[in-house]
């Protein structure tokens, strides 16, 4: 084992570097993490603990455009509320008179009034669906990273934390983290919450994870602000900017 442990050390630091020494995830959204990961740290020269945070925000940074269309869905099913809200309650009387083919086509009316607002489903979805696969990405690779271990997390911590492998011995960093946690919950949903309901600091995980989460919330932190600006945008809203054939749906909802 120690014979293994002195040859993954002598490997030196490149591009492929952490498939070469063991850390093989084929493909997926652990292993772009990883080619991720591996080119900030190699061309940027930042130690592993710089390089978790840096290539964390721009995973981030790189899914925001979807988080703002999110934005954009939600202000523009906010404005066609008034229109869409009589439809779906007819259509839900007609369902339980039995009238299916009237229920089928105020159904038909409201699927229009949305796709002449260009509003789909997917599009919104898809901002939270990138970031819940590269999160699980990341969090599997750093956690993989601390466990074989990479060498360089063994010397390349950031502060007082030495080595990244090993816990806070201080346990500042994991309830910094739950701290952070807590207020992405109240940011995003404006609801007070138990600090115990919204997160529970995990003391003994290696401090690379907790690296990454900070950075993670710090970015959840950071972008709400701006994702709620954009969804109350006027021009976003308004249904005067929706496409004509919107407008027109929306000035005489039940033609």
């Amino acid at each position: 084992m120690r014979q293994g442990i002195e040859d993954i050390a002598n490997i030196p630091e490149r591009i492929g570097y952490l498939k070469e020494i063991g850390l093989d995830y084929g493909w997926g959204p652990t292993s772009t993490v990883q080619w991720l990961l591996e080119h900030v740290h190699i061309y940027s020269g930042l130690p592993w603990s710089l390089s978790i945070i840096a290539t964390t925000l721009l995973v981030r940074v790189g899914v925001f455009y979807f988080y703002i269309r999110q934005a954009d869905t939600a202000a523009r099913t906010a404005a066609l509320s008034p229109i869409v809200k009589p439809l779906n309650e007819k259509m839900l009387e007609h369902m339980r008179a039995g009238n299916q083919q009237a229920a089928m086509t105020y159904r038909k009316q409201i699927s229009a009034v949305y796709k002449d607002a260009d509003i789909h489903p997917f599009k919104a979805a898809l901002g939270p669906l990138l970031q819940a696969m590269l999160g699980f990405g990341a969090f599997r690779l750093i956690r993989g990273m601390a466990d074989l271990p990479v060498p360089g997390l063994q010397n390349e911590g950031l502060l007082w934390i030495a080595d990244l492998t090993m816990s806070d011995p201080y346990l500042i960093l994991p309830v910094a983290v739950g701290g952070m946690m807590h207020l992405v919950v109240r940011v995003r949903t404006h609801i007070p919450q138990p600090l115990s309901s919204t997160y529970t600091p995990h003391l003994s995980r290696p401090s690379a994870n907790n690296h990454y989460r900070w950075a993670a919330n710090l970015a959840a932190i950071s972008s709400a602000p701006c994702s709620r600006i954009f969804s109350c945008m006027p021009f976003l809203a308004s249904p005067s900017s929706f496409p004509s054939g919107c407008q027109q749906r929306c000035s005489s909802p039940s033609s």
